[in-house]
């Protein structure tokens, strides 16, 4: 199926003090590279309260990019360091979860929109609508305990009940397999009652039913397109106006 991710998670341990105190020291730098591997969508490690067991979770784009990593470390210092411990882990592909933000996301989506991206002007744009009141539903696709993609919806002053879908990210190691496509449909669910603008590729945008519209804004020309989800032809004229926010970009 397209867009499944492989998901590898649960327990090593338990671990003696000495060897908790060894894995803590590699800790941030074996985690920083295996979130830098190509194919790597997230990675956590951290006792699981007693500090004798500790949990992980991880998400890759597929069992390639694990089996990858598994032999990146068989012999580097957290293979070593964790060797001979014993690992209670389920590993399996599963398809994202897509569901609105909660608290605890924002970390993640902060990285994931970063990372989708060439430079850090949507993830600030992200922030900002989320900080103005202006981000009505947030939808993040979550790998396991990875957020993998995300899409915001936010207001647009107009004529019509109206929202702006942008920007929506997936991650580079699952970018064209489909998760872009799911989020949008997510978002267009979110947004029924409303019009949904959007500026971005005609040809992408238009399979959803989204129409070129003239209407004058900061973005007006052959990328702004335009779905009703009301009920009621769109108006010939219109003039919108967009968060604050995407003067960012």
């Amino acid at each position: 199926m397209r867009g499944q991710v492989y998901i590898v998670d649960g327990t090593f341990g338990p671990v003696d003090p000495e060897a908790a105190k060894r894995i803590a020291a590699i800790l941030p730098g074996h985690a920083e590279t295996t979130r830098n591997e190509p194919g790597c969508i997230g990675f956590s490690a951290e006792p699981a309260g007693d500090d004798a067991n500790w949990r992980v979770d991880e998400a890759f784009a597929d069992s390639e990019a694990f089996a990858h990593h598994q032999e990146r470390i068989s012999g580097n210092h957290w293979g070593q360091a964790t060797a001979g411990i014993r690992r209670d882990y389920n590993a399996r592909l599963a398809d994202p979860v897509i569901r609105p933000e909660v608290a605890a996301d924002l970390p993640g989506i902060r990285s994931l929109v970063t990372r989708a991206f060439p430079t850090d002007a949507e993830a600030r744009i992200v922030d900002k609508l989320r900080a103005d009141g202006d981000l009505v539903h947030s939808l993040v696709a979550m790998a396991g305990a990875h957020v993998a993609g995300h899409v915001g919806l936010s207001r647009v002053r107009a004529p019509v009940p109206a929202l702006c879908l942008a920007p929506v990210s997936v991650h580079p190691a699952l970018q064209g397999r489909g998760l872009g496509s799911d989020l949008v449909r997510a978002a267009l669910d979110a947004a029924q009652g409303s019009v949904v603008v959007v500026v971005g590729d005609p040809v992408f945008y238009g399979r959803f039913g989204f129409q070129h519209v003239g209407w004058e804004s900061r973005y007006a020309g052959p990328y702004q397109m335009a779905l009703d989800l009301i009920g009621a032809p769109l108006p010939d004229k219109a003039t919108l106006t967009y968060p604050p926010a995407f003067a960012i970009g």
